[in-house]
């Protein structure tokens, strides 16, 4: 995501992302663990993580104009909203959005579902993307 938002990649002079001048405040939500019996890691999120950076940058309020990126998927799909699955999370996306003014975006799914949704994209108050291809 940050790469479309930001982008403006030296071989390529003519492309620029869709908001290229700005900048990316990150915050890591994930670790890496090792799968037992593997040379293998595999990405955790865990949802009190999300609370936490979803708590900083509320602390931060409206004293900058923020994007929220929220694409880090879930092993669940949904096929409508999920609110009740992180009430938490889920007001606080509320919060940002009347409050602070601020959008979350998630990506809708990287599992190529065309009939369902990944969390925290299937949250009502999130404005949901999808990636395509020019094939």
């Amino acid at each position: 995501m940050a790469a479309i938002a930001l982008g403006a990649p030296p071989g390529l002079p003519g492309y620029k992302g869709v908001s290229y001048e700005s900048n990316i405040f990150a915050i890591n939500v994930g670790s890496l663990e090792s799968v037992a019996g593997t040379n293998e890691r595999k990405a955790t999120i865990e949802p009190n993580d999300v609370k936490k950076a979803l708590d900083a940058i509320a602390k931060i309020g409206n004293s900058y104009n923020f994007v929220v990126n929220a694409s880090i998927g879930s092993k669940n799909t949904f096929s409508g909203t999920c609110d009740n699955l992180n009430a938490t999370a889920t007001q606080l996306i509320s919060t940002f959005k009347y409050q602070y003014k601020i959008p979350v975006i998630a990506g809708t799914g990287h599992s190529g579902s065309k009939d369902s949704i990944l969390w925290p994209a299937c949250v009502s108050n999130v404005v949901k993307v999808i990636a395509t291809r020019k094939d």
